[in-house]
């Protein structure tokens, strides 16, 4: 009996290690799983970390690019107010004056309307500049046509160098030069 019981022991301490063998195995293999899908799971993380630090370079790029297209914008827009600028005087300046003076003699002269529309003279800016105003006002002006008016020098006073208009539906007064004037 005592065999048996050797024997038995034998087996079961026999199966004991072939069932501790097989679990260390699954324990092993199940580890190695793990593992394997901790290492498959780093990996995964590290290529999203990688592909959002590439799209926060990338929106760096696209900011700079973007500020750039508008420091670029401004200067463009900033030239291109100065060129209708300069468009505007070079065009003001090679516009004709609305009204000019035509001299016949030393004391008569005409002013003349050179636009296309009536103008109204409805008085003078600082009618204490003259002796004698050189024409009445108001005086409506049509398209080519002109008013004779008169220059007198006295008591030493002399005929101003312009004469400075308040013209009807003009927003500050019409500057015409009384330049040329025979001698």
């Amino acid at each position: 009996m005592g065999d048996i019981a050797s024997l038995i022991s034998a087996v079961i301490a026999a199966i004991c290690a072939v069932g501790s063998l097989v679990g260390w195995f699954l324990a092993r293999k199940e580890a190695n799983k793990a593992a394997e899908r901790a290492s498959k799971a780093l990996e995964a993380s590290e290529r999203k970390a990688k592909a959002l630090e590439s799209l926060v370079v990338q929106g760096r790029d696209a900011a700079e690019r973007a500020e750039l297209a508008v420091s670029t914008a401004q200067e463009h827009s900033e030239s291109a107010l100065r060129s209708a600028e300069a468009v505007e005087a070079i065009a003001a300046a090679f516009k004709p004056a609305k009204l000019t003076i035509e001299w016949n003699s030393r004391n008569l002269f005409v002013l003349r309307n050179t636009s296309g529309a009536p103008i109204t003279v409805t008085a003078f800016s600082d009618p204490d500049a003259f002796v004698r105003l050189p024409f009445d006002v108001p005086v409506t002006i049509l398209p080519n046509e002109s008013i004779q008016g008169r220059a007198l020098s006295v008591h030493g006073r002399d005929f101003p160098s312009e004469l400075v208009l308040i013209i009807d539906g003009a927003s500050s007064p019409v500057v015409v030069p009384t330049t040329d004037r025979p001698i």
